[in-house]
Parts: C-alpha cells; sequence; structure tokens
C-alpha cells in the first residue's frame, strides 16, 4: 500500500474590516500577520500536511508567484510595527491604545476544530504582544450573515478556488457584499495557509 500525499485547491484566511480603525493602518495589518504561527499550525493542526500561502492562490496555481515569501513568525517586530504605528500600553492594563482606544477586538469563526485551534494559536500569540482578541463562534448561516453584512471586526475563512482561480469578487472594489465577497473592502484577505 503507498500514500499519495494530495494538495486541495483550498487555503485560509483572516479578514479584517477596515472599517475598524483598528485594521485600517496596513502596518498594524502586517503586524497582525507576523503574529500567526503558520508552522505550528501546521505541525499542531494539520499534522505536517499543509503549506503556507502568500495570497489568494495555492502554490501549485498557474497565478500563484512563487517569489513573494511567506510572513515571517516574528512577534519582536510585529511589536516594533506597532509601536512604530502609535500603538502602545499607555494605561499600564497590559493591553495596547491608540488615541484612547483599546486594542481589543472579535474574532467571528464557523463551528470547527480547525478554526477554533487556529484562532486559539493566534489569541495566545497576540496577547503575548498586547493585544486582546476574543473568539465567537456562530453556526455557519449566522456566520456569512454577519460576515456579508460587515457586521465583524474580524472573520476567519477558509476558500476554495476553482482550478483557473479568479479573485475579481474577492478582491475588487466593487465586490464589496452584496455585490461579492470582498468583506474586507479592500482586498486584504490575510492568507495564512493551504
Amino acid at each position: 500500500m503507498s500514500f499519495v500525499t494530495a494538495w486541495l485547491l483550498a487555503y485560509n484566511c483572516f479578514a479584517w474590516n477596515l472599517d475598524d480603525p483598528r485594521f485600517a493602518d496596513a502596518e498594524t495589518r502586517r503586524a497582525l500577520a507576523m503574529t500567526f504561527n503558520r508552522a505550528a499550525v501546521i505541525d499542531k493542526v494539520y499534522h505536517g500536511q499543509a503549506r503556507p500561502v502568500t495570497g489568494p492562490f495555492t502554490p501549485d496555481q498557474w497565478a500563484n508567484d512563487p517569489q513573494v515569501e511567506p510572513i515571517a513568525f516574528d512577534p519582536t517586530k510585529a511589536t516594533a510595527l506597532l509601536r512604530d504605528a502609535g500603538w502602545r500600553d499607555s494605561n499600564d492594563d497590559g493591553v495596547l491604545d491608540r488615541c484612547g482606544v483599546p486594542f481589543a477586538f472579535d474574532l467571528l469563526i464557523p463551528v470547527s476544530d480547525t478554526a477554533r485551534d487556529q484562532a486559539q494559536i493566534l489569541q495566545d500569540a497576540l496577547r503575548g504582544i498586547g493585544i486582546r482578541m476574543e473568539i465567537v463562534t456562530l453556526d455557519g448561516a449566522a456566520f456569512y450573515d454577519r460576515v456579508l453584512k460587515r457586521n465583524f471586526q474580524a472573520a476567519f475563512f477558509a476558500w476554495f478556488n476553482e482550478p483557473d482561480p479568479d479573485p475579481y469578487v474577492l478582491l475588487h472594489s466593487s465586490q464589496v457584499p452584496p455585490a461579492g465577497f470582498n468583506v474586507g473592502n479592500s482586498g486584504t484577505l490575510a492568507p495564512m495557509r493551504s
């Protein structure tokens, strides 16, 4: 008997709602991505059977750019980026704030063991750098209802590509719900794994 590894044309990602001022700054979003330990997720959640991705295409698809490197797990650099973006713990409560607004947010996830496990890995890492993230688990209908109405701060997704991928409905500015699935409103789906 032999085993073959077959990769799906799928990936998971976090969507940040850019209408929330916590996520409006690109360097803040980069810092958030730097706190997500993809290697731990691949090892602990997927038992080595996943790969990091760098965009909305999996490594096997023609549209993938192999020269784009995955964002490295680097909480120290993430902390520096947040500081440069104006995030400080000004009241010594253990949570960063900027202009009096604490860096605390809810992450919506659908009911799924892998979504929960990945969200907890991110939650632990964010707590370590002074960000409070609460995980809100919703059934599929409630999850998509809130996300498509853009009634969320952050959300965790799984997305399946077609063999000939076209990210237009995910990323084009004309595709903000209800027209499409650009739920972050600027093409900022931050890919995490395939």
